[in-house]
């Protein structure tokens, strides 16, 4: 742990990087590749005062969510992005006893039925895959001797994805803010292997709308408004933990 530092600290942190993604410009152009240096270089300068190292490996579900956006009679869209099944992993850090930062990836391959005003009311099955790139502090609680490990937990950080309309053979990219939260449960049966069981929530800031719009055909300049994603899940997964050499 930086000294002088404590978790107070490094929320505040997390809280004004947050800040920052969400209000400054140029976070719009970053791409993949800088965005997970940027993780990398962090995770790296972590790993210096970290107490200990967590591998955490996520699977579950992904609910559905409706999304829609009315402009006006002529300018809508509603639909739901359905829920589907997510993975990925994490790096954690701890960088006090119950403190850790993770650096983390998760990936959902799901579609969105969608009905749009594009010269009169009309339908179409999105394909959309979305990649999290996140950065997140965590809080935990446990009692002495217990296997049981409590935690909540916030992230922020960069939704990666694409879509693609079949009926009409349009794709296209999207790179969204993204924020989350998390609680849930560790058991630690063994010293360096735990099980995670874990709820969660993942917000993508406008990432429906104006660019999924302008693919259905035509040349249509695309919806006035956009429609945030409120993705909830729960969560189960393998943890492995690497305390710092004696």
């Amino acid at each position: 742990m930086i000294d002088g530092l404590n978790y107070a600290d490094y929320l505040h942190m997390f809280v004004y990087l947050s800040y920052f993604a969400v209000f400054y410009k140029p976070i719009k152009i970053l791409n993949m590749k800088k965005f997970v240096l940027a993780l990398s270089l962090m995770a790296a300068s972590m790993v210096s005062f970290s107490q200990e190292v967590r591998l955490n490996l996520y699977s579950g579900y992904v609910f559905n969510d409706a999304v829609d956006s009315r402009f006006d009679a002529f300018n809508y869209y509603a639909g739901t992005v359905k829920g589907a099944f997510q993975w990925g992993a994490g790096m954690e850090f701890m960088v006090a006893p119950k403190t850790g930062v993770e650096a983390s990836f998760q990936r959902m391959n799901t579609t969105a039925p969608m009905t749009y005003y594009k010269m009169g009311a009309q339908s179409s099955t999105f394909d959309l895959n979305m990649n999290h790139l996140m950065l997140g502090v965590t809080r935990y609680f446990r009692g002495e001797g217990s296997m049981a490990e409590f935690y909540t937990g916030a992230q922020a950080g960069l939704m990666i994805g694409n879509w693609k309309n079949p009926a009409t053979f349009n794709n296209g990219t999207m790179e969204k803010f993204s924020w989350g939260a998390k609680a849930g449960l560790n058991i630690w049966p063994m010293s360096n292997l735990g099980i995670k069981l874990q709820g969660q929530m993942q917000s993508s800031y406008q990432a429906i709308g104006s660019k999924l719009y302008s693919g259905t055909g035509g040349s249509g300049a695309g919806l006035a408004t956009a429609s945030s994603l409120y993705q909830f899940g729960m969560v189960g997964g393998i943890i492995f933990r690497f305390p710092e050499s004696k």
